[in-house]
């Protein structure tokens, strides 16, 4: 889950972060659950208030297909730390308790960015105490936003049909971690625009920990 202000001020300033860094997220460029993992860094940063950020399309693996680009190896540059200035955006991220309410209250969209086997409850991450999703949420596989032949996302007018399903309003992206349904959020939120998209980053990990918390099973209603 989201880490302290504290702890995310430490973790950017050590490595000589500054807010006006432009910042590109290289994903490995090798399948849905690394592109997955590099979105969720973005959000991370996204959250704790940079600004110029962006997501290498393709990957490492993209980059380093063209002969012509440069590459470095040995170790890294060393880079002198600072004082980075976290200031979190909280309208990105859903905690429990706001879960709780969309759940009781049917105030938000649920989007459920796993495969179908764990959105009905045949598969259990080994994060989570028990099978299901939330109830009466909905299903996006994360999978559908993804170009394997490419390893980036589809183009968008692709990813906008695709995304036309999830109704207006408020909606909350979930999956086991918060990993998986970085994807969603991303799409969403930064290239369609949609401003009413929110994080739960601690998922079903989190939701199941609690036996009194509710947890759907079988196809969708």
């Amino acid at each position: 889950m989201l880490p302290a202000e504290s702890a995310l001020s430490e973790l950017f300033g050590g490595l000589g972060l500054k807010p006006d860094h432009h910042i590109v997220v290289v994903p490995t460029g090798a399948n849905t659950s690394d592109f997955s993992a590099a979105v969720r860094v973005y959000w991370t940063l996204r959250i704790a208030g940079h600004e110029r950020l962006s997501l290498l399309d393709g990957g490492f693996a993209g980059w380093r297909a063209d002969p012509g680009r440069p590459l470095e190896t040995g170790p890294g540059e060393t880079r002198t730390g600072t004082r980075y200035p976290v200031r979190i955006d909280a309208a990105m991220r859903a905690d429990v308790e706001q879960v709780e309410k969309a759940v009781a209250e049917g105030s938000a969209t649920l989007l459920d960015a796993r495969g179908l086997g764990f959105f009905e409850g045949r598969e259990k991450s080994p994060q989570a105490m028990r099978a299901g999703r939330l109830p009466g949420s909905k299903h996006l596989d994360q999978a559908q936003a993804y170009d394997a032949a490419r390893n980036g996302l589809k183009p968008l007018g692709e990813l906008a049909r695709v995304y036309a399903a999830v109704p207006k309003g408020e909606v909350v992206s979930f999956c086991n971690t918060g990993q998986a349904a970085a994807t969603n959020w991303f799409v969403m939120a930064e290239l369609l625009g949609r401003k009413d998209v929110r994080l739960y980053d601690g998922s079903m990990s989190e939701w199941t920990q609690d036996e009194k918390r509710p947890v759907e099973t079988g196809p969708a209603r």
